[in-house]
C-alpha cells in the first residue's frame, strides 16, 4: 500500500486492526503519524519512515507483532504513548538525537528489545501515577543502557520499572537524576556516579533498586531528594562529600545494613544520627 506524496498525517485509527497489511510506502512529505493509525496491524513490517516525520501518536504501532528494528528519521522528536507497545519482534530502538519526549509505556511488552540508542534531547517520559508505567516495562531483554556524553540531566520516569536493566553507564557530563528515573529497576546492580557531575538525585530516583550494594556520588553532589534510596535492601556503603549540604525525607528508609561514609560533620551525617543510621567518618 502507498500513501502518496503531499499527505502530512495519517489519520487517526486510519488502518487500525488491518491485520494483513504486509507493508506500506510512506511519502517524504508525512510529518505525523496519528493515534493508533497502524494499531494491531500485525504482519506490518519496518516501514521506511520519511525524513520529515516528527510525532508518533499514541498507540500508533500498538501490538504491530512483525516489526524488527525501524530506521528512525532525523527529525523525529515525539513518541506517543504506548506508540510501540507489544511489538514482541522489535529488537532495537535506534532513535536520533532530535526525540525529546517519549510517552509513558511507549516500548510496553517488547520482550524482544535488547539495544536502546539514548536520544541526547530526551527531555520527558511521561509521569509517575502510583503505577508500573515506565516507557521500557516488559522488555525482558534490556538488560544495559548507555547515556552519551552530552546528557545533562535523566528525565523524570526515565527507566522507571525497567526491572530487567542491570547496567547503566552514565556520562561526565551528568549533573541531575531525575525523581522517579529509576524507580523499581530491581535488577540494576551496576550503577558507577564517581565521574560524573551529579548535583541533584531526585526523589524516588532509586527506589526499590534491590540490587545495589554501593554508590559512591561525585564530589559535586549537593541534594539528594526524599525516598531516592528507599527500599534499596541490599544497599551496604554509600559515600558523602561535604558538598552534600541537603537530604530529605526516609531517604534510606527500608535500608536495614547501609552504612553512610561522610567526610566531616555535615547535614548527611546530622540525618544518620536522627535516623539510626550507623556512619562513618572517612
Amino acid at each position: 500500500m502507498t500513501v502518496p506524496e503531499g499527505v502530512t498525517s495519517i489519520p487517526a485509527n486510519a488502518f487500525l486492526t488491518a491485520g494483513a497489511l504486509k507493508e506500506v510506502e510512506l511519502p517524504t512529505t508525512l510529518t505525523k503519524i496519528g493515534d493508533h493509525a497502524f494499531r494491531e496491524c500485525g504482519s506490518l513490517e519496518d516501514p521506511v519512515f520519511p525524513e520529515q516525520l516528527t510525532n508518533i501518536g499514541v498507540f500508533a504501532f500498538y501490538g504491530c507483532t512483525s516489526l524488527v528494528s525501524p530506521v528512525y528519521p532525523e527529525n523525529l522528536t515525539t513518541i506517543g504513548e504506548y506508540a510501540f507497545a507489544y511489538c514482541t519482534a522489535m529488537e532495537a530502538a535506534e532513535l536520533p538525537d532530535s526525540v525529546t519526549s517519549i510517552g509513558r509505556r511507549a516500548f510496553y511488552n517488547c520482550t524482544s528489545l535488547s539495544s536502546f540508542r539514548y536520544p541526547l534531547n530526551w527531555a520527558t517520559a511521561g509521569s509517575y501515577n502510583n503505577h508500573s508505567e515506565g516507557v521500557f516495562d516488559g522488555c525482558t531483554s534490556l538488560t544495559s543502557v548507555t547515556v552519551p556524553e552530552g546528557v545533562t540531566s535523566i528525565p523524570a520516569c526515565a527507566f522507571l520499572t525497567a526491572n530487567y536493566l542491570e547496567t547503566v553507564e552514565l556520562p561526565t557530563t551528568l549533573t541531575g537524576i531525575g525523581n522517579y528515573a529509576f524507580r523499581g529497576c530491581s535488577e540494576l546492580e551496576d550503577l558507577k556516579m564517581d565521574e560524573t557531575h551529579i548535583a541533584v538525585i531526585g526523589s524516588y530516583a532509586f527506589y526499590n533498586c534491590t540490587q545495589l550494594q554501593e554508590i559512591d556520588p561525585p564530589i559535586t553532589l549537593t541534594t539528594i531528594r526524599d525516598h531516592a534510596f528507599a527500599n534499596c535492601s541490599a544497599l551496604e556503603n554509600i559515600y558523602l562529600s561535604p558538598a552534600v549540604t541537603t537530604i530529605g525525607g526516609n531517604v534510606f528508609d527500608g535500608c536495614t545494613v547501609v552504612t553512610v561514609y561522610c567526610e566531616d560533620q555535615t547535614t548527611a551525617l546530622t540525618y544518620c544520627q536522627d535516623n539510626q543510621i550507623s556512619y562513618v567518618i572517612r
